[in-house]
């Protein structure tokens, strides 16, 4: 029965993580199909936390890499696309010239605790948020 109840939240999740929006790569759709389920039942976590992590805000979902928001002024750990998304942004504000970035994409790192560490880190001490200002002229 664990184990139907585990393929059908499975299914469920995958159906409802495409049909809002959200697109998932054949590779994704295997390694969510063919993972242990046993695993899943045991981990406390459901599967959209470990595909996404939970939303942070409306913005970013929590994950293991650092990026510094320049409009809200906080540290947050983003999922991968967030980040990409940031430096994106980064280097499309940089040819238009403007003057302050939105975000800067900061730190990669393999997990969630070295990320949350770092950011700790950076919000107790006095760190200059100069990374937000281009330097035009120079490689930023």
């Amino acid at each position: 029965m664990l184990k139907f109840l585990a393929k059908f939240t499975i299914f469920y999740l995958l159906l409802l993580h495409t049909t809002i929006g959200w697109s998932i790569t054949k590779e994704e759709f295997e390694k969510f199909k063919n993972q242990d389920i046993q695993g899943f039942l045991n981990s406390g976590e459901s599967l959209y936390q470990r595909r996404i992590g939970p939303p942070i805000n409306k913005k970013y979902f929590r994950g293991s890499n650092l990026i510094y928001d320049c409009e809200k002024r906080h540290f947050a750990c983003v999922i991968e696309d967030n980040y990409n998304e940031c430096e994106q942004l980064k280097e499309e504000q940089r040819r238009n010239k403007v003057a302050q970035f939105t975000c800067v994409p900061l730190l990669k790192f393999t997990t969630q605790k070295e990320c949350f560490e770092k950011q700790m880190r950076a919000v107790e001490t006095v760190v200059n948020r100069g990374f937000c200002l281009p330097k035009y002229g120079k490689e930023n």
